[in-house]
């Protein structure tokens, strides 16, 4: 639970910071990753940890999904439309 809202947290302050200096013109990102199986977790897990082959299959089983996530699944992209302190008035009221 501590983790979930955490991560909760820090994607509301990456929000709030992106949307107070976007007028200057400066992007403000947040990365959220869990778990991923990737080649070089492979490799990391086997060849440093000690790990079995299968090991993202034993521990994947534990997960919530009941596998560990791998590249290919995506990932949230939350394009904001209207964020807050943008515009000083809604586009489609204001004049042109």
């Amino acid at each position: 639970m501590r983790a979930a809202a955490t991560k909760a947290a820090l994607n509301t302050l990456t929000r709030s910071v992106a949307n107070s200096v976007k007028r200057e013109g400066i992007r403000v990102f947040a990365i959220n990753l869990a778990w991923v199986h990737s080649e070089g977790e492979q490799a990391l897990q086997t060849g440093f940890h000690g790990l079995p082959e299968n090991w993202a299959e034993e521990i994947g089983r534990r997960m919530p999904a009941g596998r560990l996530i791998v590249p290919d699944d995506g990932a949230v992209i939350d394009y904001e439309q209207m964020p807050a302190g943008v515009f000083d008035a809604h586009p489609a009221l204001a004049p042109a």
